[in-house]
């Protein structure tokens, strides 16, 4: 089916339906397989709550090329986010981070990404220091999906 749709004029490639896309241990094999076909304007994009985006998660998706990645996170209440998710923000956000990480340190020129809030990477050597806890390598401030134009803070464009 991937062979056929990557000859079509298929642009966005999720390869999955509606569930959370990480709990399959084979997705970077499955973009990988994507991304050393497609053509462009073809790209591979994944909704996920970043809940599973652990450390071998991630890599897999970086080296396999993974084109774009959006982050649904639901609150930035920790309360409110256990109430809603039944997971630790701090824990998805330690995840965000490590990702973030993983991206500066290999060079990889992907995924873009974007998430409902405002969540970007800080220079991570200025907060990650030897000794160091609890400061995180994301900054996180509301906006709104509904405004346009260039992603700034200011902006509040997702």
């Amino acid at each position: 089916m991937i062979d056929q749709s990557l000859a079509l004029p298929v642009r966005r490639f999720s390869v999955y339906l509606m569930n959370e896309p990480l709990l399959d241990p084979e997705l970077p094999g499955r973009i990988a397989y994507i991304t050393a076909r497609r053509r462009k304007p073809q790209y591979v994009k994944i909704i996920s709550n970043g809940s599973l985006l652990t450390e071998p998660m991630a890599k897999g998706l970086l080296d396999a090329g993974l084109d774009k990645l959006k982050l649904s996170v639901q609150s930035l209440q920790a309360e409110t986010y256990r109430r809603i998710m039944g997971l630790r923000l701090e824990h998805t956000l330690r995840n965000i981070d490590r990702f973030l990480e993983l991206q500066a340190q290999g060079a990889y020129p992907g995924p873009s990404w974007k998430s409902p809030w405002w969540i970007r990477p800080r220079p991570v050597a200025r907060f990650r220091t030897p000794g160091a806890t609890g400061r995180s390598a994301v900054s996180v401030s509301p906006c709104s999906p509904w405004k346009t134009g260039p992603i700034t803070p200011a902006s509040g464009a997702c």
